[in-house]
């Protein structure tokens, strides 16, 4: 299927039940695979109770685990709220030189007592660390993120 000015989509059904137990679709520069696993009946509903999350390389699969479904029930509080940013109060603007390494920006910062060259990404959601920095500095890993 394919939605109006969208990408080519496959649901893969299962042919007895409906139920959806594949959903395929272009991510990026390749084939993502959502696969739905372990369905469980709540109050007369399937839901999935494992979900994974592929780009066909199976070391780095993403699954998803519900614990827990609640239906028409009320919602903690602390479910939608707004994530606080976490910040520091310094007494006085901070320069940062932005050095130019071939077609990539890249800042020098420092992690404990050492000083790393960090790439500089604008559109990113989060800090990435090489895993040698994370050992290096005595941090806890979490995650992992395949490059290419």
């Amino acid at each position: 299927m394919t939605a109006p000015q969208g990408e080519p989509e496959t649901l893969v059904l299962d042919v007895a039940s409906a139920r959806p137990l594949r959903e395929e679709y272009i991510e990026g520069d390749g084939p993502l695979t959502v696969d739905f696993d372990s369905y469980r009946e709540i109050q007369g509903h399937l839901f999935p109770w494992q979900t994974t999350i592929s780009d066909g390389e199976h070391a780095f699969d993403f699954v998803e685990t519900t614990e827990r479904v609640s239906i028409d029930g009320p919602l903690p509080d602390d479910v939608f709220a707004p994530f606080v940013p976490r910040y520091f109060e310094l007494d006085a603007p901070v320069s940062i030189p932005i050095v130019e390494q071939g077609a990539h920006l890249v800042c020098d910062a420092t992690v404990g007592t050492k000083t790393y060259r960090f790439l500089i990404d604008s559109g990113a959601s989060g800090i990435v660390l090489d895993s040698r920095i994370v050992r290096e500095q005595r941090m806890r890993e979490e995650g992992s993120l395949e490059v290419r």
